[in-house]
Order: structure tokens, then C-alpha cells, then sequence
């Protein structure tokens, strides 16, 4: 954006007299853009003397460092003795207090295994006093699974999306619309999904017009119903007791035949049937294994009838009157 000349006038009378944060609020223009503009003017940009000449460390800075360093935060060291987060850094290396900071301790590591997914790393990096490039850095070292899957018995929305074969999109629908329960958690700067077993399992029971037993890994969703026994002769035996809805499910979708029911028109048989199971009571899911349609199919058609028995009975009505 160019200058205008009021602009231009204002930074002539106002150099090296106001502050320069006070000139950026009211030109409304970025550090750099003022300070090419007034070396372009001819301007003094260099800074005092003053401001440039380090500030030297005294002997009892040194000692508070030597006392506080492993007990408190940077940012009271920040408050404390009035200077940057690079020089208490620097000095910190200087009197040879990072050496001991930065070493982890074996109740340290413990603490990180145990927790690495189920707290997040900013509460981990707050308990153990250590930033959270560190906590990530170690979490590295030490072949810790990604974060939100830390310790292994949560699921992600693409994970169960590769599971059941459906597009992740739907997943995220179903997360949106309270249809999968997730716990929201914060890696870095996203926030992503953690689902326990338990939601997922409660999903597969509630949404089974949504997935296909027949394209889903049906082997993995099994295995969380099963039970692994290791016997004294060290004999390994599996038991899997599958729940009653998953076995109707399973033998549903067998029996089913695949076709596209994609704008495939409805029949007066189908009509009369879905107008039955409503009036019954019967849930969405029900009547979307019955008839072979989806929810939002099932939901529209449902709309439609109920206006054309509207639109009879005032035309029954009309007649006999």
C-alpha cells in the first residue's frame, strides 16, 4: 500500500519522539514497512547506544539462577530479572545449569510411557517442567506410537473408516451429527479424534444400515469380542462370542442381494409396509434393514406418504360433503 503524504508527515514529526509500537498502531503498517520508509526518508534507523550495549549479568542474578533454575518456570525468570527468554537460555548454559535440566530421570520416563495418549502434552510437559518440543523429542526416542493413539486402544476416524470400508467423510458426519461419540485432543497445533473401543463398538450396533459386514475387516471387529486364553502348557485358545445383533447382521447382509437401489423407484408394497413399521414403532434402523434403503431415503418417503394420506382423506371428506 502506498504512502500518503499526512502519512509521510506524520513519521517526519514523530521519529525518535513517540515509541515505535505507538507510530506502528497509528500508521497501521507493519515494523518493516515504517522502517524501510524512513531509511528511504533519510531517517536515523539505527538505535541508541544505549539500547545497543548488552546488559551485563550481576553476581546475584547468577546466584538466583543457581538457586531457582530447576524449581521455576522461565516465565518467572522472565518477570524476575527483566530479561529475554534467549539470554536466561544462554546463561543457563553458561553457568552449566542445562546439562542437569535436560536429563531425564527413570521416574520421568515412566510417567511419560504411562500417560503418552491418554494425557495430552502440554499437561505432560506441565507436570514434568519441560517444554513441549522435549516431551515430544523423548516421546521420539523412545518408539511411543503417535499421540492420539498412544497406548494403543483407541481408534482414529480414518482407522475405523479402513475398517469398515466406508469413506472417511462419513465417519466425520456421523462425529458431527453425535452418531460416534470421540474425545477431541490437541497435537500440536490440530485437534484430533480419539474414539475408545467401546464407541466404536456402540457405533457398529447403532448405525448398522451404515457399513456392509461383507466389505468390512469383520475379523477385527470380531476380535474385540473375543477372549484369548493361555492354558499351563502354554496352549493358546480363542473364544468369540459374538452379540445377537451382530450375528443378525452378519447373516443379513449375506442373504442380501447387492444391487443399486440408487433412485430406484418405490412400490405401493414397500409404501404400505413402511407407513406399518412406523405406525408399530419401529426404529430407523429396522425399518432400514427390512426395506433395503437408507435413513434419509427411508426419512423422505415417509414425508411423502404422510401427504398423500393427508391428500386422501380431504379428498374423502370433500366428496362425502
Amino acid at each position: 500500500m502506498s504512502w500518503k503524504i499526512k502519512e509521510e508527515n506524520y513519521l517526519l514529526d514523530n521519529w525518535k519522539i513517540e515509541p515505535l509500537a505507538q507510530i506502528i498502531e497509528f500508521l497501521d503498517k507493519t515494523e518493516d514497512s515504517i522502517m524501510r520508509k524512513a531509511g528511504r526518508m533519510g531517517l536515523d534507523i539505527h538505535k541508541e547506544q544505549k539500547y545497543i550495549l548488552k546488559k551485563k549479568w550481576t553476581i546475584d542474578e547468577d546466584q538466583y539462577m543457581l538457586d531457582n533454575y530447576n524449581s521455576s518456570s522461565i516465565d518467572t525468570f522472565l518477570k524476575d530479572l527483566n530479561r529475554s527468554r534467549q539470554s536466561i537460555f544462554k546463561r543457563a548454559q553458561y553457568l552449566k545449569l542445562t546439562v542437569k535440566s535436560t536429563r531425564w530421570t527413570e521416574n520421568e520416563i515412566n510417567y511419560l510411557e504411562e500417560n503418552w495418549g491418554l494425557i495430552t502434552i502440554k499437561n505432560i510437559s506441565k507436570k514434568l517442567r519441560r517444554t513441549t518440543n522435549a516431551v515430544s523429542l523423548k516421546a521420539c526416542k523412545l518408539s511411543l506410537r503417535e499421540q492420539v493413539l498412544g497406548n494403543g486402544s483407541f481408534f482414529t476416524p480414518k482407522y475405523i473408516s479402513e475398517i469398515l470400508n466406508i469413506s472417511i467423510g462419513t465417519i466425520y458426519n456421523c462425529i458431527a451429527n453425535g452418531q460416534l461419540y470421540v474425545r477431541k485432543f490437541y497435537v500440536g497445533r490440530k485437534f484430533k479424534y480419539q474414539i475408545s473401543v467401546d464407541s466404536f463398538l456402540d457405533f457398529l450396533e447403532n448405525n448398522c444400515t451404515l457399513w456392509d459386514s461383507k466389505i468390512a475387516d469383520i475379523k477385527i471387529i470380531e476380535s474385540y469380542y473375543s477372549n484369548y486364553i493361555i492354558r499351563k502348557n502354554d496352549t493358546f485358545s480363542v473364544t468369540i462370542l459374538l452379540p445377537h445383533w451382530l450375528k443378525t447382521k452378519i447373516r443379513y447382509d449375506t442373504t442380501r442381494i447387492l444391487f443399486n437401489r440408487h433412485n430406484l423407484q418405490w412400490t405401493m408394497l414397500e409404501d404400505n409396509l413402511l407407513y406399518d413399521l412406523k405406525k408399530r414403532g419401529c426404529s430407523l434402523n429396522t425399518i432400514s434393514i427390512r426395506l433395503h434403503r437408507t435413513s434419509s431415503s427411508i426419512k423422505s418417503r415417509f414425508y411423502v406418504i404422510c401427504n398423500n394420506y393427508s391428500m386422501r382423506e380431504i379428498s374423502n371428506n370433500s366428496h362425502i360433503s
